[in-house]
């Protein structure tokens, strides 16, 4: 009978150590680990058709109780970098793609088909602009509505239907839709 009680201890003090606190913490974080690991799923998926160099994933130190987010560099040997360390092109990608997965996780309730995206572009150079409208016109394919709010000009000659906001002086502008 000792034995058996002393499992069901061991039990409860594995489950204390991994979830238990006095203020929830530990369980809040083993909650949003969980929900990390899914968002990094969605947002490897969409990155993999964005920019395949990289894929995302959670911070594997146990002493990192951060849920920091990590870069693996496909082609630097699966070099495993901080965020900070990729080029600001490179960064918008990965944001676009956590911000695509944040929209398929809450699509599961209802339903996400427009997404607008505002700036970022100016950021990038010819090659990675090419391929991040690219997958946004892949992701329209796919039934979702993208706008883009920008200033670029090269974004101009890509997007076929454009809402242009056009000033008129005193405070006033014209809204013009081009198609």
């Amino acid at each position: 009978e000792l034995a058996a009680r002393r499992e069901v201890l061991d039990d409860w003090a594995t489950l204390n150590a991994l979830v238990g606190s006095a203020t929830g913490a530990k369980f809040s974080r083993f909650a949003q680990g969980i929900t990390l690991q899914q968002l990094l799923v969605y947002a490897n998926d969409y990155l993999h058709r964005l920019y395949p160099r990289f894929s995302v994933r959670a911070s594997a130190d146990a002493e990192d109780d951060s849920l920091a987010i990590l870069v693996c560099d496909r082609y630097e040997a699966d070099q495993i970098r901080e965020v900070k360390t990729i080029s600001g092109g490179e960064r918008f990608l990965v944001s676009m793609s956590l911000a695509l997965a944040f929209s398929r996780m809450a699509s599961r309730n209802l339903s996400i088909d427009t997404l607008f995206i505002d700036e970022g572009f100016g950021t990038l150079d010819g090659e990675t602009l090419d391929k991040a409208i690219d997958a946004l016109e892949r992701l329209r394919h796919d039934g979702k509505t993208i706008g883009i709010i920008s200033h670029v000009a090269a974004l101009r000659d890509r997007i076929g239907t454009q809402v242009a906001v056009r000033r008129i002086g005193n405070g006033h502008s014209r809204v013009e839709v081009i198609a």
